[in-house]
């Protein structure tokens, strides 16, 4: 919820811990800790790659953001252990804080809805980015499952389940791809690793048929949608008319590879009658901007040929007014009208992957810009990769590949990695960088039987595959503290060691 007293609570509990004294105790307890002492030594690893290092400004700034890293698990890893109790506590104000910052997202969501702005999605997560406010719901989602079978009273039990279902909703309000993966993969997980005692075998084999029919019906809906996304015209086969039914000219460019629902966009375009119709048919003019900022003939185009119009003034006049308001707000497609369907969903995602393929094209493309990302962290690890760049200079290096253009994505679009195991490979070479895996990893074996830590360690992992997690306040606040709370502070003979009584959780 707030940046700001993220710091300050790390300071007030490195404050409290000086207050507690003990410190001999506290010294015993750190020592004997090995997840506290194998993350903190993934902070000691960015301090000693220092030494590799040019540009100390970003070196610093990147320090700072990592503090988290080592302060957290110390603290709470000499600290005295957590009962159940308080790590209940614990659990339920980080729920209540997620829920607190959903209902802002969703409020956001509704007034721009209502006001039929066009947004994106991802403008409702005000506090933090929405990729880090995905894993955070994730978290209260299985959190609030893990307490659902450990309370016995109603009332906190249907608490629990409205919880999980309004915050897997948000999910999918918030459009965060990352978010609802990993939710599929821990429910998965939930129902075929973790064997709960709390489902009997009998609800267990339905939930592991119904499992499988729903994978079944998925996969056969995202092969029909692809069928349907390169089901393309047949530029040989389509007859392309000179004349207008009010004999204007059209205009072909049959070397434009751009489609809308497998319809070539530059073909059979009128620009003289598209200007006139639409002027009457909209009070944004023709060369106005929609609500997206982008020129409107060309969303208008694009609109037509989705529905396989000509572009010309019959095709103007064939939309309906809904059609009209969809063009003004900044749709370029008309299934974005449906309001429940996969082939939406996956439209722009297909889309991405065709315009790269055919015009390597990736700008403000989220999956292709990240293999052009890739792309550039490959050569830089062949350049460092003993030793890698340093802390500090990671963006340097970056910025050395882009500005011999050796990338399709233009300046605004150049970015870093988004992938925190390829930025350790590129930061700290390949001595460094399974040295960062191995902590990453380790710890989490060390405390598997934990449904709770397992999950975490699922939610942090795969988020690392597409995201760079730990370079962020939010991300490297988040993993620390979990991680410290799960792995450090519980006492392993009450959650890990009972393992009749816990099975999986």
């Amino acid at each position: 919820l707030s940046k700001y007293l993220l710091s300050v609570s790390q300071f007030i509990l490195a404050l409290n811990w000086l207050l507690e004294a003990r410190f001999i105790d506290k010294w015993y307890r750190i020592k004997k800790n090995k997840a506290a002492l194998f993350l903190m030594l993934l902070f000691i690893i960015h301090l000693v790659w220092l030494t590799n290092t040019e540009d100390f400004n970003y070196a610093w700034h990147d320090i700072k953001i990592k503090v988290p890293l080592f302060i957290l698990p110390f603290l709470l890893g000499s600290s005295k252990s957590l009962t159940f109790k308080e790590l209940k506590i614990v659990l339920y104000f980080f729920i209540a804080a997620t829920l607190l910052s959903t209902f802002v997202s969703n409020f956001i969501f509704i007034h721009l809805s209502l006001k039929e702005i066009a947004f994106d999605t991802r403008e409702i997560s005000i506090f933090i980015s929405h990729i880090r406010l995905s894993l955070m719901v994730n978290m209260a989602i299985f959190s609030s499952i893990y307490l659902y079978y450990k309370s016995k009273l109603k009332v906190e039990r249907n608490l629990l389940l409205i919880t999980i279902l309004f915050l897997l909703i948000f999910l999918f309000v918030l459009k965060s791809y990352t978010g609802i993966i990993l939710f599929i993969i821990l429910l998965f997980l939930s129902l075929f690793v973790f064997k709960t005692t709390a489902l009997s075998s009998r609800y267990r084999l339905i939930a592991y048929i119904s499992s499988f029919f729903i994978i079944l019906l998925f996969s056969f809906l995202v092969i029909k949608s692809i069928q349907r996304f390169y089901n393309i015209d047949d530029l040989k086969r389509i007859a392309l008319a000179s004349k207008t039914i009010n004999n204007n000219l059209y205009q072909h460019d049959l070397n434009a590879k751009a489609i809308e629902n497998g319809h070539y966009v530059w073909i059979n375009v009128c620009d003289k009658e598209l200007e006139k119709n639409w002027n009457l048919r909209s009070k944004i003019s023709y060369h106005q901007k929609d609500a997206r900022q982008q020129e409107i003939k060309y969303t208008l185009i694009h609109y037509l040929t989705s529905l396989g119009l000509k572009k010309d003034s019959v095709g103007v006049w064939s939309l309906t007014n809904q059609d009209i308001k969809m063009i003004q707000q900044g749709f370029s497609n008309y299934i974005y009208k449906e309001t429940f369907s996969l082939y939406k969903q996956l439209y722009p995602i297909m889309m991405q992957i065709y315009n790269y393929n055919s015009v390597a094209y990736a700008n403000g493309a989220s999956i292709t810009q990240r293999i052009e990302y890739l792309k550039i962290a490959k050569k830089i690890i062949q350049k460092y990769f003993l030793w890698g760049t340093g802390t500090g200079d990671l963006e340097i290096a970056f910025n050395e590949h882009y500005q011999n253009k050796e990338s399709v994505l233009s300046k605004t679009f150049q970015h870093r990695a988004h992938n925190q195991f390829i930025t350790f490979f590129i930061s700290f070479g390949v001595f460094g960088g399974l040295l960062s895996l191995s902590i990453l990893i380790y710890p989490f074996y060390l405390y598997r039987d934990f449904y709770l830590s397992t999950v975490f360690a699922i939610i942090i992992l795969l988020s690392m595959l597409s995201e760079d997690t730990l370079e962020t306040q939010a991300g490297a606040s988040f993993y620390a503290f979990f991680f410290a709370l799960l792995l450090t502070s519980i006492k392993s003979t009450n959650l890990v060691n009972n393992r009749k009584k816990l099975s999986s959780l």
